[in-house]
């Protein structure tokens, strides 16, 4: 009857892993056994999670809806029974990838670029899975170090390799990277970027004219729907509690809350 939730009161604690998992074991076992949190909601990063998601499990601390798209944490719910993913799994999303190139780009050569962490790994795995190898080869695998400056050595090698297709499960900015990189050195393959790339912020980092033709995923309605009504919703609460301008992130955010 006083607000909440079942008449509790909920107290939010913030933590930033820097999307490092020594930072994040360091953060979730504050929140753990120091301020003795009932769950942790919407752990973000598959670099930082995988540090976590044990201690958190033979804890038995609820792991709500991480952030996460790694395979590993949807996959053992008999292993990993405290976690919950919200996130759709990076594998899949490669496999639909590679499925849809076999059926409408057969015979074109492809490459794959992704970061050295699992993320990466599930993606490849998932494109490899997804591709008819009758149809299909996989001509160039390059990885790159998360936090690295520069990855246009791996954008030379996917030319060189002679790719006319990439999939790509890296951020938007190296995303805009490698294609600005790509113009520069007349390449245009068909690109293939994961669902993180899907929001208006890509075109922050790269000119709407180079991403023409890009091929994504959304498992969310987007924030370009303003015609939609659970969107416009959206925009009324992010105006009337003084929040950011709506985005797809943001939109993802209040999925989270309303599902947590």
């Amino acid at each position: 009857t006083e607000g909440g939730v079942c008449g509790r009161k909920i107290v939010y604690k913030l933590a930033d892993n820097g999307d490092d998992p020594a930072k994040a074991m360091e953060a979730v076992r504050k929140l753990v056994e120091q301020d003795k949190v009932f769950a942790i909601v919407g752990s973000l990063g598959d670099t930082p999670h995988p540090a976590v998601w044990e201690y958190l499990n033979e804890n038995e601390v609820p792991d709500i809806l991480c952030s996460a798209g790694s395979h590993m944490f949807g996959d053992d719910p008999e292993g990993h029974p405290w976690t919950v993913q919200m996130i759709p799994s990076y594998r899949i999303e490669g496999t639909f990838f590679g499925e849809y190139i076999s059926e409408n780009l057969p015979g074109k050569k492809v490459a794959v670029l992704y970061p050295n962490n699992q993320q990466g790994a599930d993606h490849l795995q998932g494109v490899k899975d997804g591709l008819d190898p009758d149809k299909n080869e996989i001509v160039s695998e390059q990885s790159y170090d998360v936090g690295a400056v520069s990855i246009s050595s791996q954008v030379s090698n996917m030319e060189n390799d002679g790719a006319e297709v990439v999939t790509s499960v890296a951020t938007p900015g190296y995303n805009a990277q490698a294609i600005k990189q790509a113009d520069r050195l007349g390449w245009h393959p068909q690109w293939f970027l994961s669902y993180i790339n899907s929001d208006e912020m890509t075109f922050q980092f790269a000119s709407p004219e180079l991403l023409e033709g890009t091929i994504s995923l959304q498992a969310l309605k987007l924030a370009a729907w303003k015609d939609d009504p659970a969107v416009a919703q959206h925009y009324e609460i992010m105006d009337q509690y003084g929040g950011p301008t709506p985005t797809n992130f943001t939109i993802y955010a209040q999925a989270l809350g309303e599902v947590a």
